[in-house]
């Protein structure tokens, strides 16, 4: 599979009943885990933007904002300049990612200190990215997913906002 067609069917791996395909493609599976890269990194940009305006560490609200805000239609990311490239390079990334741990001894590396997130505050700024995330927990809860696709990310997205 080219990382440049993104014209594929996705599939749970579980085997979907009725589905005489056999196994997972772990090619488009691949390029699947490399295009939800590219989101979260555009996603996590967008959110550490805000938390710059709020003088603030980011907290998880300010993630779910900008998945909601990077998941409507209206804020392009499927026509981002160079996505191709990006969930190109992602999918080099990730193999390589996969190379090192099964070549890796089975070590326990230890966990990242937890930091307490202080109270989240809405911020006001002269910013496209913020104006867009302050106006997409609306659009968002709004939104009718038209595709697959679309229905899959949000779902996710509502799964993680309700877990906050």
């Amino acid at each position: 599979m080219d990382p440049r067609d993104f014209d594929f069917a996705l599939r749970s791996g579980i085997g979907a009943p009725g589905n005489t395909e056999g196994p997972v493609d772990w090619n488009h599976a691949m390029t699947m885990m490399a295009i939800s890269s590219v989101f979260l990194e555009k996603a996590s940009q967008d959110a550490a933007e805000y938390a710059r305006h709020a003088n603030r560490p980011v907290y998880g609200k300010d993630i779910v904002m900008a998945l909601k805000y990077n998941a409507l239609p209206q804020t392009g990311f499927w026509s981002t300049e160079n996505l191709q490239t990006k969930v190109a390079e992602w999918r080099t990334r990730l193999q390589e990612m996969m190379d090192e741990s099964s070549s890796d001894e089975e070590g326990s590396e230890p966990e990242a200190a937890v930091e307490e997130e202080g109270e989240w505050e809405q911020v006001i700024a002269d910013s496209p990215i913020v104006c867009g995330m302050n106006a997409a927990e609306d659009l968002f809860a709004q939104w009718q997913p038209s595709s697959e696709v679309d229905m899959i990310v949000h779902r996710a997205i509502t799964r993680s906002a309700n877990a906050l």
